[in-house]
């Protein structure tokens, strides 16, 4: 979840609450095609708007 919304104070305390790396592994996977994704809707937006 701290991955989708690109958000390292919840990458932290997951971290801190399940004492392991599984948070870190799981952000490290889903942060970047989310900002990709990011990138490409906003870009397809302002496309489609001008």
């Amino acid at each position: 979840m701290s991955g989708s919304y690109t958000d390292p104070a919840a990458l932290s305390f997951s971290t801190n609450y399940l004492d392991s790396d599984v948070p870190i592994q799981s952000y490290a996977q889903v942060y970047p095609l989310v900002t990709i994704f990011r990138i490409f809707v906003a870009s397809l937006l302002i496309l489609i708007f001008s």
